[in-house]
């Protein structure tokens, strides 16, 4: 099965993502980015990008699809605001994976 790539988050955080042909979702607040996961989730994207000023609000979401195999929800920098949860997030997965964090 061929899965799509999606993005989803702020215009300026995600424009370049559109370039590369993937799908993006331009989304301002959590609602939206909601809809717009559900929608992406529904259309076959196996990969999805989300920025980390709308992950926020929605991790539970975003925790739910970590026990699934796909969706795979990757959490990236937005350009809003400087937050540390993808970088938290990752460090968590590596202690996870290794026993350490070697980040």
């Amino acid at each position: 099965m061929s899965y799509k790539i999606g993005v989803i988050g702020e215009r300026e955080s995600v424009l370049p993502f559109q370039m590369m042909g993937w799908e993006v979702s331009f989304c301002e607040n959590t609602k939206e980015a909601r809809a717009a996961l559900a929608a992406m989730i529904a259309g076959n994207c196996g990969i999805i990008y989300l920025t980390t000023s709308l992950a926020g609000e929605m991790m539970e979401i975003v925790e739910h699809y970590n026990s699934l195999t796909t969706p795979i929800i990757t959490l990236i920098p937005s350009h809003k605001e400087r937050s540390n949860l993808a970088e938290k997030r990752l460090a968590d997965k590596v202690i996870k994976a290794i026993g350490k964090n070697s980040l």
